[in-house]
């Protein structure tokens, strides 16, 4: 009899840890990919504790989701090693990495750990499995992995299976009101000023041609100080006397704000063509961080005709190929008028299938 309560116990014991799980972000960006991440395990029964760089902590405490929540400064190498303790003194099983990938991911996977820890992650840019040497020795230790949308490609590994979510869901942040006249069209470009991922020259072409309507505003939804091109690209705005096209920030946007600037848009505007020097990976290995704010907000994007072909390419999108054919959709504020539903859960069971 006590043999049998004994054995009882154990498998008691490994039921409650298959049942504990961390998640981890060791870089200071991707944390709105957290929030979908923990609904997901919340509403499927799992004990999270979300870890994170000690400078997302404003940003994940505004998720109200009461559940764990450690920070460490993941900057220093001894953060690592203290994490890594972590994990064995409290028996933790599952180990999901938000950003699978990069240097600090790399670093920990350095370090020894025992066999009773499972570890999977998100692979934002699928094209380092195939290139990337770090990333290969990343994805020995990985059990299975995660991309954010259907349309990517997912290498086959080995060992590795693989599965897509999508994150278009987020806090419920109150909106803030915003001031926007009743006649504006706002066109929406989230996050930083960045060359290679966008085409900015396309963009001052488009501000300053004549047949575009005077109501139409460019929102540089990001605080262009934050990057050296940001602060050339206002300059050039200022130069060429179109402040009056653009609405623009000077500082950090705490989310509240910046979810209720989103909502507001009548467009999104990925900037992505031919000449732009990410275009291909856009294309085939990852996602722009506005697609899953589309699917969220039903907002429509305004797509280079580039991404017209792609299967399983599922947001609500009107396609352009030149400045006179991307005009009237503006100017008419033509939208994807189907009423976009990103299915929670879909995603959930996505999420979970590559876990159980």
């Amino acid at each position: 009899m006590k043999i049998l309560q004994m054995r009882w116990y154990k498998r008691k014991n490994t039921q409650e840890n298959t049942k504990k799980i961390v998640l981890v972000e060791f870089f200071t960006y991707h944390s709105e990919c957290l929030y979908s991440q923990l609904l997901f395990l919340k509403d499927s029964g799992y004990k999270i504790t979300l870890v994170c760089h000690v400078k997302l902590q404003a940003i994940v405490e505004n998720f109200n989701l009461n559940i764990k929540c450690l920070f460490f400064d993941f900057d220093k190498i001894s953060a690592l090693f203290k994490f890594r303790n972590y994990l064995i003194k409290n028996k933790v099983t599952i180990v999901i990495l938000n950003t699978a990938q990069g240097s600090k991911a790399l670093k920990f996977f350095l370090l020894p750990f025992p066999r009773f820890i499972s570890f999977y992650g998100i692979i934002h840019d699928t094209e380092k499995i195939l290139k990337s040497k770090g990333q290969k020795i990343i994805c020995q230790k990985l059990k299975s992995y995660y991309s954010l949308a259907e349309y990517i490609y997912r290498p086959e590994i080995k060992h590795l299976t693989s599965q897509y979510f999508e994150t278009a869901f987020y806090p419920p942040y109150p909106l803030l009101k915003i001031d926007k006249k009743t006649d504006e069209i706002w066109v929406t470009i989230p996050g930083a000023i960045e060359y290679c991922r966008r085409d900015y020259e396309f963009l001052l072409t488009l501000a300053r041609h004549p047949a575009l309507s005077k109501t139409v505003k460019f929102v540089l939804l990001g605080n262009y100080r934050k990057r050296e091109e940001g602060k050339i690209f206002i300059a050039k705005i200022i130069n060429l006397k179109l402040e009056n096209r653009f609405i623009y920030f000077d500082s950090f946007i705490d989310d509240g704000l910046f979810h209720s600037y989103i909502v507001a848009s009548d467009f999104l505007f990925p900037l992505i063509h031919p000449n732009t020097p990410d275009a291909q990976s856009y294309l085939k290995y990852k996602i722009s961080g506005m697609f899953p704010f589309s699917q969220a907000y039903s907002k429509t994007m305004l797509c280079h005709t580039l991404f017209a072909d792609i299967k399983n390419f599922n947001y609500p999108i009107l396609f352009y190929n030149s400045i006179d054919n991307i005009i009237p959709l503006i100017n008419e504020r033509n939208r994807n008028t189907d009423r976009f539903i990103i299915d929670f859960e879909i995603n959930r069971q996505h999420y979970l299938s590559i876990l159980q």
